[in-house]
């Protein structure tokens, strides 16, 4: 039975690798439905010269992390025994090509086609599937500055802040994200202390 510090690191170890795997997802691309589609549309090579319309990038992406796995892999076994927290290695035991392995094949890169996503990236950016940002309340609503840090590293998401809207706005419900902008962000005033007020007098209301 495994110790508490072994279970931490396997818990830490795991987790770390998943977020290096979301990252490298969006960095790549992979989270884009159309950018997916637009690789495995291999028609689109005859539109236009070579490459026409269709987009090579994610071989690229997916030739890169088979090379890089090879030589991690080759390089794991040479230099340990056994895994860091476990007792050894887990590897395929089959080493044939059936109808099962095939079918499988099949349906994944069907649906993957249908959608444009297989299931890893469909994780990572569920993590992004954000509809709008909302900036509310004093602060929200009455500075530029904020707003814009918040904004500033949000790009990979498609979200787009219009600075001159940003900088022009203050306590007034307005759009102010680009119209390109893949998330809306909107300014929504609020009036907190008739909140309290209200909530204050019902309270006051219960107890007579």
């Amino acid at each position: 039975m495994s110790s508490q510090p072994e279970r931490a690191g396997r818990l830490g170890l795991a987790f770390s690798a998943g977020l290096l795997f979301s990252a490298g997802l969006v960095l790549s691309g992979m989270t884009q439905p159309l950018k997916v589609l637009g690789f495995l549309d291999i028609t689109a090579i005859g539109k236009g010269p070579f490459p026409g319309l269709w987009d090579p990038t994610l071989a690229f992406v997916m030739g890169g992390a088979v090379c890089v796995t090879l030589l991690a892999f080759g390089w794991t076994h040479r230099m340990a025994q056994a895994p860091r927290f476990a007792d050894q290695f887990h590897e395929p035991g089959q080493r044939h090509i059936d109808l099962p392995l095939v079918g499988g094949a099949v349906l994944f890169g069907a649906g993957w086609g249908l959608v444009g996503y297989c299931p890893g990236p469909a994780l990572a950016s569920a993590l992004l599937s954000t509809d709008a940002l909302i900036f509310t309340a004093g602060i929200g609503e009455n500075s530029p500055n904020l707003r814009a840090a918040v904004c500033a590293n949000l790009d990979f998401c498609g979200l787009e802040l219009d600075p001159e809207l940003n900088a022009a706005t203050r306590a007034t419900e307005t759009v102010i994200s680009k119209p390109s902008s893949k998330i809306e962000v909107r300014v929504i005033p609020t009036n907190e202390e008739l909140v309290i007020a209200r909530n204050a007098w019902a309270k006051l209301q219960e107890s007579h």
